[in-house]
């Protein structure tokens, strides 16, 4: 059977051929439809017309036909159509009296201004409904005519309008009725798994049908003979006299529909901040919420789920009448709160305790306000999901687990809906990847499809479906729901069921074998939008930064028994991980709020680190280094206070002694080893002469661990020794900028690499800063094309910028302390450029790499090739702290980062996205087209290791660091111990804080994810 769109047959074709497959009945029933719904195949294309009057008729017809049914290049994209108006088939059953009005009805997602002659009939219509055109059949020609203002300007396709005589309804019902229940027949029996997705189509091999080949063959046959009997009622004209007829023949049919159940869950999707500002998302979905309310009232079995937490909060506060409604209807079974987080996150750049937060925060209000956890989580927009995510819902009490997004691949089919999500720890949730997608419409004709697509897949006959306007708010309408109670009256048609999705998976766990389901042990992985890992540099780094912070903060608290309220940076730092915000794609204005609400919570932890500092160390100009983790530090430390000299000792708490020096910039270089878990150290200036365990020989740094060669010329690592082994494949430390002027669609969103590559120029090459602490290796580059200076190019050589000068500079700093393998750096971006993005590359030598990717809580191994289909899609991936290659001899490579996401492996060579410059003034695809130009710090460092490092430990070190403080000289707090002791020595605790009922809490890292602990 053809998927879709069987060709429109006229009246005349069934004069003389009759139906054999179900192909041919579903033209049939379009035909048949056609008798008292005319589609208006023919319509006069004016195009870019839109700003014009109504048109006459005359000065339409001189423009050119087209079919709007049909999409196609040169059809109307924006503008006026018209199409004349006759009278349908079934007309000649009845007299002229009883015609009534001519009617007019449509579906599609475009806004459409509808005319009938000369006067206005539906202004900015969105989604169709049945319109009386204001005239009848008179004699006279009357016509119909459409604008459409598309802002999007994309041809006119899959538009179908149709009118029909409004006398003629009870005639009219029941051959809608008829021919839809053809075509529902045809959808349900159809063994075709064929998807649509945004960007690739295709069938799914896959078929748990549970109808025999005999059931099927004998239903079809049911539809064929229905259909003949039709044609032949039609051939003699007493078609009208016979629909019933037609309609119990159809009984097997009907029965066989009815094994199924469509769940209809309102849902609205909202992105809390993307083209327009928190503020008024508010406003747009108290405006969503009355529409609801409404609904619930016309139909008390409905059911609306919604899933921001933070939105219900804000909700309550500056709307709190309304809100009595709101949970009046939750008290009722009718307003289910789902999602379990505090927003609908970015789910690949957020830390590990973020996620928790999101969690605790999201169920903790849900429970205070309406009396109850949620079940299911949902995130449905966000761009893949990492492979981390079934353990931590789990954890947080979820159950379920509903997205949608992997519909936008463009490499590979995702072919399941319902499968087991299993994590690393053999933790499993529930998983529903729903189809088509989040936000039904409710066209009629679509939905048997729908189910079958879920029959085929699952098995289930339990099919749900979210339904309802999303991403701006709005959720069900009116409209929609008058097209549901159409279907109630379908005689071919599932089951349908007004529910929420507690109430469906209760259903579906107790009537369904869940254990046939397939499990899927890997991330959820987005094959596209692979810019939002790196796009909006400002935005992650202050993420990360915030983050850092707040555990800092709370690990102080902690260790001192000094606790003080974070929620609100907690908070807004959750708040700026909603996925438009984090991920990059929202316009500027919402990033301008952000940093405002960033600037906020840095202060609530300033404020925090202040009293708990004074509190545990008094008042004074002394130095104190804090460690906030549960691993002993040998970490560099750089404190603001100049020495008194180039280089001397610091002297701890218990005596011991570590070399400082000053640096480049006046301040304080040192390495604290064996700093203990959650204690303070205090450090005093002492005179003396370390000795340095690194030397500088021309344009070779010899550290007493690594051994590092530089190309002075081009300001690169070209050989690395370490454990006597070459490091080095090539060059460390190297930039490319790659043209990036191809995206298919949403040009923030996506890459569209040309193929095009340039390197940065080194101009300058010193050792700024060399000492018995670290050496300091800078390299100064330049960058730029002088065709990108054309367009400001004068008549006159004193109004035109030079064409040699460059527009982005770099200065890195390669920092080697003495014997750490790890080369940190730090870059400044003077970063002006438009259409590329910037990468940092290492060219190793690790021998036969298999590539590993910190994810939260775990590693993750991504292929290192780009053969297959599924390789290539994975040609940038996303990552938190680190990527590892790990070499079949042992000896691995990592590169780690501070405030980075997106990497790229491709055989023994990593590398880094640093910055993009998404090109383009359309909103819609650059909605702040000025991301990332200007001035950017960014640290990351390239580490080689054997296979034994305790990588997640390390970086968590660098990652996170040692706190700087400054206190009197007799503070409270034990100095030089650990403050904080827990049972679990063998496993990384990630968070420790203190609770507002004074017990202390961590949170650890092996497989059993402990979640809840007291420690004393």
């Amino acid at each position: 059977m053809k998927p879709e769109n069987a060709h429109f047959k006229p009246l005349d074709f069934y004069r003389e051929n009759e139906c054999h497959t179900l192909d041919d009945v579903l033209d049939f029933a379009r035909c048949l439809e056609d008798t008292a719904f005319p589609v208006l195949r023919n319509y006069y294309g004016w195009d870019g017309s839109e700003e014009q009057p109504l048109p006459s008729v005359e000065s339409m017809m001189e423009h050119p036909l087209f079919d709007p049914t049909v999409k196609k290049p040169e059809n109307l994209k924006t503008g006026w159509m018209m199409a004349p108006l006759a009278l349908p088939y079934i007309s000649k059953f009845f007299d002229k009296k009883e015609y009534g009005n001519y009617g007019f009805t449509y579906y599609t997602e475009n806004d459409l201004d509808i005319y009938c002659d000369d006067h206005a009939v539906a202004i900015y219509s969105y989604m169709g409904g049945h319109f009386d055109l204001g005239c009848a059949p008179d004699g006279k020609p009357h016509h119909v005519y459409v604008r459409i203002d598309s802002p999007n300007k994309n041809p006119v396709g899959d538009l179908v309008t149709r009118y029909y005589l409004k006398g003629l309804k009870e005639t009219n019902d029941r051959i809608a009725n008829l021919a839809r229940s053809l075509r529902s027949g045809c959808h349900l029996l159809s063994t075709s798994n064929r998807r649509e997705n945004l960007y690739v189509q295709g069938e799914v091999p896959i078929n748990k049908s549970k109808l025999t080949q005999e059931e099927r063959e004998s239903l079809s046959k049911c539809l064929v003979d229905t259909a003949n009997f039709c044609v032949r009622a039609m051939r003699d004209d007493s078609i009208l006299n016979k629909i019933q007829t037609a309609l119990d023949m159809l009984a097997p049919v009907a029965a066989y529909a009815k094994r199924f159940t469509i769940y209809f869950m309102g849902h609205s999707h909202i992105d809390l901040a993307w083209k327009w500002r928190y503020p008024e998302t508010i406003e747009c979905m108290k405006g969503t919420f009355e529409t609801q309310l409404a609904l619930m009232e016309r139909e008390p079995t409905y059911v609306y789920c919604e899933t921001s937490a933070v939105l219900w909060r804000d909700m309550k506060e500056k709307y709190p009448e309304f809100w009595k409604k709101i949970k009046a209807a939750a008290d009722r079974g009718q307003f289910e709160p789902q999602g379990g987080m505090w927003c609908e996150t970015d789910c690949q750049c957020v830390g590990e305790e973020s996620w928790f937060r999101q969690l605790e925060l999201g169920q903790k209000t849900a429970l205070e306000l309406f009396g109850k956890k949620a079940t299911c989580g949902v995130n449905i927009d966000a761009f893949g999901f990492n492979a981390g995510l079934p353990k931590i819902m789990v954890n947080a009490g979820l159950k379920y687990f509903v997205t949608q997004k992997l519909r936008y691949n463009e490499y590979n089919l995702f072919p399941y809906i319902h499968f087991w999500w299993e994590a690393d720890d053999g933790s499993r949730i529930l998983t529903l990847h729903e189809y088509p997608g989040h936000s039904n419409h409710i066209e009629i004709d679509e939905l048997s499809k729908i189910v079958r697509i879920h029959h085929l897949t699952d098995g289930f006959y339990h099919i749900p479906l979210l339904w309802g306007y999303g991403n701006h708010g709005g959720g069900p309408q009116p409209v929609m729901m008058d097209r549901i109670d159409e279907l109630k009256k379908q005689t071919v048609f599932p089951n349908i069921k007004f529910c929420g999705m507690t109430e469906f998976y209760n259903v579906l766990t107790s009537t369904e074998d869940l254990s046939t389901l397939p499990v899927l042990k890997n991330e959820l992985y987005l094959e596209t939008h692979q810019k939002t890992y790196t796009v909006q540099a400002k935005t992650k780094f202050l993420n990360r930064e915030c983050e850092r912070a707040l555990l800092n903060a709370e690990s102080l608290q902690a260790a001192t028994g000094e606790y003080r309220d974070l929620t609100k940076a907690w908070e807004k730092e959750l708040f700026g991980q909603f996925h438009d915000i984090l991920a990059g794609t929202s316009m500027l204005k919402v990033y301008l709020d952000m940093y405002e609400e960033y600037d906020k919570a840095f202060e609530i932890i300033a404020s925090s680190d202040r009293e708990v500092t004074k509190k545990a160390l008094g008042s004074g100009e002394e130095t104190y280094v804090f460690n906030p983790l549960s691993v002993a530090e040998n970490a560099p430390v750089v404190i603001e206070k100049a020495p008194q000299d180039d280089c001397g000792y610091l002297v701890g708490s218990n005596g011991e002694k570590y070399p400082y020096q000053k640096t480049f910039d006046g301040k304080t270089a040192t390495y604290i080893g064996g700093l203990k878990p959650y204690s303070f150290n205090k450090l005093t200036f002492a005179e003396g002469k370390p000795q340095s365990s690194i030397t500088v020989s021309d344009n070779t740094v010899d550290n007493g661990v690594i051994k590092a060669v530089f190309d002075k010329e081009k300001g690169v690592i070209k050989s690395l020794i370490f454990d006597g082994k070459e490091f080095s494949g090539g060059q460390i430390g190297n930039f490319k900028v790659l043209e990036d002027t191809r995206s298919r669609d949403y040009d923030s969103w996506n890459f569209g690499f040309t193929g095009k590559d340039w390197d940065f120029k080194c101009f300058d090459f010193e050792v700024v800063e060399q000492g018995p602490v670290r050496v300091v290796v800078r390299a100064k580059y330049s960058f730029g094309i002088w065709t990108e200076k054309k367009p400001y190019f004068g008549t006159y050589l004193w109004h035109t910028p030079s064409v040699d000068y460059p527009t982005s500079f770099l200065t890195q700093d390669f920092i080697f302390y003495a014997n750490d393998p790890m080369i940190r750096c730090v870059l400044n971006a003077d970063w002006w450029e438009n259409g590329k993005d910037l990468k940092v590359s290492a060219e190793t030598a690790v021998k036969n790499p298999r590539a590993f990717y910190k994810v939260p809580f775990g590693r993750l191994e991504r292929p290192v090739k780009r053969d297959t289909p599924y390789e290539k899609a994975r040609f940038e991936v996303p990552a938190i702290t680190y990527s590892d290659l790990v070499g079949e001899d042992g000896y691995c490579f990592a590169l780690l980062n501070r405030s980075k996401h997106g990497y790229d492996v491709l055989d023994s060579r990593v590398r880094l996205t640093l910055l993009t410059s998404p090109n383009g003034f359309d909103v819609a695809k650059v909605p702040d087209p000025t991301a990332d130009r200007g001035k950017h710090t960014i640290e990351y460092a390239f580490l080689p290791h054997k296979q034994d490092t305790d990588m997640e430990r390390l970086a968590m070190v660098y990652e996170r660091g040692c706190m700087v403080l400054t206190g009197g000289s007799t503070p409270t707090v034990p100095i030089g111990k650990t403050l904080l002791e827990a049972s679990d020595d063998d496993k990384t605790i990630t968070c420790v804080r203190i609770l507002p009922d004074g017990k202390r809490f961590y949170r650890t890292i092996d497989k059993n994810l402990k979640l809840g602990t007291e420690i004393k």
